[in-house]
């Protein structure tokens, strides 16, 4: 699939993708794993690092944990498709910058040195590219079913 740009050059569905989850707003970031990174900062700097590290080990743990679900899964060759592709290496690098974010954080724990912005910066780059997937998949989705919808009248 391509989209033309404003000098109708074409632009690659990743490019397209990329500059999607560059261009999210501050607000599209939030959800509960956001907040709770933030308040895990917030109690690493005001010295509670043991409550600290137990969030980084337990959020770590569940990335592994449904990275490992999702890379058993089972897909058929008929279900891979370019547009396949390029989620799965979306999600792949999502889950790979907040287990670098939580990588830092955990150094910075160890160290005794918090500083939340070498943590976010990760974190933001892998929350990006992951509501990315998320809007990906729904649009995907909306599509097939206006067509169904359409197709069946």
């Amino acid at each position: 699939m391509l989209t033309l740009t404003a000098n109708s050059a074409p632009q690659s569905l990743e490019a397209t993708w990329r500059e999607r989850a560059d261009s999210l707003a501050p607000s599209q970031l939030e959800g509960s794993l956001w907040s709770d990174l933030h308040k895990a900062l917030k109690a690493a700097c005001e010295g509670r690092s043991s409550l600290a590290a137990r969030w980084v080990d337990s959020v770590e743990e569940h990335f592994l944990a449904i990275w490992d679900s999702y890379e058993e899964s089972d897909i058929w060759e008929s279900e891979i498709t370019s547009e396949s592709v390029l989620g799965h290496r979306l999600l792949q690098e999502g889950v790979e910058a907040w287990l670098s974010a939580l990588c830092t954080f955990r150094t910075a724990l160890d160290r005794g040195r918090i500083v939340p912005q070498a943590v976010l910066e990760d974190a933001e780059i892998g929350q990006r590219l992951l509501i990315a997937v998320q809007l990906r998949e729904a649009e995907s989705q909306d599509c097939i079913s206006h067509f169904l919808a359409a197709w069946a009248n």
